[in-house]
């Protein structure tokens, strides 16, 4: 039995599920402040004993609870929406590993020496950022199994990074040789300078809001720390790793059109893919907007997101 300041919630909540502890306990120790289990319980007065089983039955009534119309069981549709975000972002973060490797095998195995990569051509930039991509999914998939929130964002700042210099060699021929080939590493391009040269008008909003807020995470600073410490409802609002985790296959999902875009890409990759994007983006609009169906977890960032796949 122990007592949690609300500052250490979401770490106590995190400890508790890796050790296994049920959803149940959790929450009764998220209402009471207390977590009574059989190696403790002598040791509590009854009335926190009494108090601790009552949360407990109330969570296991909302999860057993059918769902009925005009009423809201905000406990039971958290549950739901974390089991089905969960689903999409491991089914998208497979299939985009498959299709990254696709386009790696079929472009530059057997004509690139990968243990000296050099970048000569656009496919070649294609590639280096193709692999640079799946380490930061296969980044967000084990940070998302500890729920580090704001490490996944800060990976998935990372993606965005890549998928607007794809947007930026769809815009221009002469941006590869210039700023890559030729790059001025004095005076580098920057990212704000892509977002706002990038054809989707959704790319500049989405500068402002969520390559600004996830950078709090990669440059600390007094706003980091209050990013940090936030308050953490873990059964009133949706997983906020797993929302991360969605952002972060978002971009990636971005990224892999633009790179099927590449006029030198193969004519049946570019079909496949064209047919894998399709369909992700159908998903990710269905997870957005599963999102936005709980109120705590809503934000305009997500409205973004919805228009550029949507554009």
């Amino acid at each position: 039995m122990y007592e949690e300041s609300n500052q250490h919630a979401k770490h106590a909540v995190q400890l508790m599920r890796r050790a296994g502890v049920g959803e149940a306990l959790i929450y009764a120790y998220m209402e009471s402040g207390w977590l009574i289990t059989s190696e403790n319980v002598h040791l509590a007065p009854p009335g926190y004993v009494k108090e601790f089983e009552g949360y407990v039955k109330e969570y296991q009534n909302a999860m057993n609870e059918p769902l009925k119309d005009n009423q809201i069981n905000v406990l039971l549709l958290v549950s739901i929406a974390n089991d089905i975000l969960k689903d999409l972002a491991f089914k998208l973060r497979t299939n985009l590993r498959d299709a990254y490797n696709y386009f790696i095998k079929k472009h530059l195995e057997g004509n690139k020496d990968f243990f000296n990569y050099e970048v000569n051509s656009v496919l070649d930039y294609g590639g280096l950022c193709a692999m640079k991509t799946l380490n930061n999914l296969e980044s967000i998939h084990k940070l998302a199994e500890h729920e580090l929130e704001e490490n996944i964002l800060a990976t998935s700042r990372s993606i965005f990074e890549s998928y607007l210099y794809m947007v930026a060699l769809n815009r221009s021929e002469e941006f590869f040789e210039e700023n890559i080939l030729n790059a001025n590493h004095e005076q580098p391009v920057s990212i704000a300078s892509l977002a706002k040269q990038s054809k989707y008008r959704q790319d500049r909003q989405l500068y402002n809001s969520f390559f600004r807020e996830s950078s709090r995470f990669v440059h600390l600073d007094v706003l980091s720390a209050q990013a940090y410490f936030k308050e953490y409802q873990p059964f009133t609002e949706i997983n906020r790793s797993l929302i991360a985790y969605v952002i972060g296959v978002t971009f990636a999902v971005l990224n892999l059109e633009q790179i099927s875009m590449f006029k030198e890409c193969d004519d049946q990759f570019c079909k496949d893919i064209s047919y894998l994007v399709e369909h992700a983006k159908k998903d990710l609009l269905d997870g957005y907007r599963l999102i936005a169906s709980i109120p705590s977890s809503q934000s305009g960032m997500y409205d973004k997101l919805k228009q550029r796949l949507e554009n």
